[in-house]
């Protein structure tokens, strides 16, 4: 999001997932154009999401943030909470 390269070991850390599953969503990511990949000269690899996938995560992130107030998530957990 920020358009530095990132590593897929921080990845999966920022992501709390395994390498493996990190490994296997940029495979998939790639083979559908939504990423640009990055090698060094020692052949390690970084990626960046390109330009269309960001505009898609902000749309469907805007989306589920409208969804939430419309739905009032905050005040059913807070009733929730009380409920107990």
């Amino acid at each position: 999001m920020d358009d530095s390269p990132l590593l897929p070991s921080d990845a999966a850390k920022e992501l709390g997932a395994t390498r493996n599953t990190i490994d296997t969503l940029i495979s998939e990511l790639e083979g559908h154009d939504y990423i640009d990949i990055f090698r060094d000269e020692r052949g390690h690899r970084s990626v960046s999401a390109k330009k269309f996938m960001t505009d898609v995560f902000i749309n469907y992130s805007d989306a589920l943030a409208n969804l939430a107030l419309k739905l009032d998530f905050a005040g059913i957990n807070t009733a929730r909470k009380y409920a107990k």
